[in-house]
């Protein structure tokens, strides 16, 4: 255990000097702004639910959405977004679970569900359901950065600093999709899974792979 620790502080402490340090130009990929992701998705139409300048200026984000998708009797889909074209100088996402405790929402459940990802091919998203008083919310998330769909941070952390040495490249984003569960948990649980399958493959417009 104690030599696994070792080995993964040093890599993150050589990606940190990487991502510091290298004087290569940094590589831009071509892509779609977000506000063009279509707003008719599964079904559902989506209005946007702008994110305060105080909090803008704390994510630094390049790009994001935040949208609600409704449709007569069925549940909303709250989707943000969140785009950062380089990571190099310290702008970058944060997991769910730090930030969710600190508005009062405490993770009830924590797993992952496969998906279709871009391509047609299988990936994994975190599923967590959170809960703040009798509110109960489903949410997946996952990391979706050049090209890749990811469950895990420390993941999205280490091909952060192989895409930085071998591709010039540090963008990255975080994908998050939320139901509101009710009484029904299964039921949001369909419809968040149902609405990300949908999402999927429009993503690599705007997330270029």
């Amino acid at each position: 255990m104690r030599r696994e620790f070792w080995i993964s502080a040093a890599v993150l402490l050589g990606g940190i000097i990487l991502l510091n340090f290298t004087a290569t130009a940094e590589v831009q990929a071509p892509r779609e702004p977000l506000e063009l992701l279509p707003r008719h998705i599964d079904g559902r139409d989506g209005v946007d639910r702008p994110i305060t300048e105080r909090v803008l200026e704390k994510l630094a984000l390049t790009d994001y959405v935040s949208r609600t998708y409704r449709a007569p009797d069925r549940p909303a889909v709250q989707l943000y977004i969140g785009f950062y074209a380089s990571q190099r100088t310290g702008s970058t996402y944060h997991s769910p679970l730090n930030c969710m405790p600190g508005s009062g929402w405490q993770v009830l459940e924590s797993t992952t569900t496969a998906l279709t990802g871009p391509g047609g091919r299988p990936v994994h998203v975190n599923e967590i359901l959170i809960g703040k008083g009798t509110r109960r919310l489903v949410t997946l998330y996952w990391y979706q950065d050049r090209g890749r769909v990811m469950a895990s941070e420390y993941e999205a952390r280490l091909m952060l600093v192989w895409d930085a040495a071998t591709r010039s490249r540090t963008d990255g984003s975080l994908v998050r999709v939320i139901v509101q569960a009710d009484d029904d948990l299964d039921a949001a649980r369909r419809v968040a899974r149902e609405f990300a399958d949908r999402l999927m493959p429009l993503l690599p417009a705007y997330l270029p792979g």
